[in-house]
């Protein structure tokens, strides 16, 4: 089965789907950890948008997308812009997508402080997991997308293991067994 993983190109993706090496993952970065293949940012400003990376993106990413089974995105910082075209796409090529999206742990707060604001107070806000939830609620709703809210990499590993199962019956075997 092949697998497009998308998440930030500087997290921890790669180290969170270590462990299940029986599938074939591709992504835009190469496993490389450096900016989708090319060892460096976009470029200049006046590059983005422009035709001389119009066939890289379609090469590196878009390609990809489109010739794996399914995607999924490992989510840890609440800017990962680029993810969010990715499963798009992936969603609209009707490929199943997960989301896992790693919550991360309340912050230490003074709980005498702000008690009774109904907004930004009290033990149960969390700002920083209120961002990540703002960011991917929308693209979570998208048809074919489920999502995982998770609180640690090891979680991670077991709900995408349990994804890539599931997903692999539904999949027709024309590239042999997972």
């Amino acid at each position: 089965m092949k697998v497009y993983l998308a998440g930030k190109v500087e997290g921890r993706k790669w180290e969170v789907v270590k462990p299940l090496s029986s599938v074939e993952w591709v992504a835009s970065d190469g496993r490389n950890h450096s900016e989708h293949l090319w060892g460096g940012g976009w470029g200049p400003w006046d590059a983005i948008g422009s035709e001389d990376l119009k066939g890289p993106v379609y090469e590196f990413a878009i390609k990809k997308i489109i010739v794996a089974d399914c995607l999924v995105a490992y989510l840890d910082t609440n800017d990962s812009y680029g993810s969010i075209v990715e499963v798009t796409l992936a969603a609209a090529y009707h490929k199943p997508c997960l989301l896992v999206v790693l919550m991360p742990p309340m912050p230490p707060m003074d709980l005498d402080e702000d008690e009774d604001d109904p907004l930004f107070g009290g033990p149960w806000f969390n700002p920083v997991a209120e961002s990540m939830s703002d960011a991917y609620w929308f693209v979570s709703c998208l048809p074919g997308v489920r999502s995982a809210l998770i609180e640690s990499e090891a979680e991670a590993t077991d709900v995408i293991r349990g994804f890539l199962l599931q997903t692999h019956r539904h999949i027709p075997k024309t590239r042999g067994e997972v």
